[in-house]
């Protein structure tokens, strides 16, 4: 669901329609690790947001580009 949101792009920073957010919960961590506890799951979450944000921005511009019609920028 898009909504109006202050974020960074390309261009600089400001209010935008931002659209395909991605959040994640401990209990995502956990269908990978069902041993951890929930406290544990945060806590990877929090060591690792930066890592995981930053990668699925990477993702997120390859996914883009592969959808877009060929053709130059423009």
């Amino acid at each position: 669901m898009s909504k109006p949101v202050l974020c960074r792009s390309k261009s600089g920073i400001g209010f935008t329609t931002a659209y395909a957010e991605v959040k994640w919960a401990p209990e995502d961590i956990k269908t990978l690790r069902p041993r951890w506890g929930l406290k544990r799951c945060e806590q990877f979450l929090r060591e690792n947001e930066k890592y995981i944000s930053d990668r699925l921005t990477e993702l997120g511009w390859e996914v883009i580009g592969d959808l877009l019609p060929p053709g130059r920028k423009s």
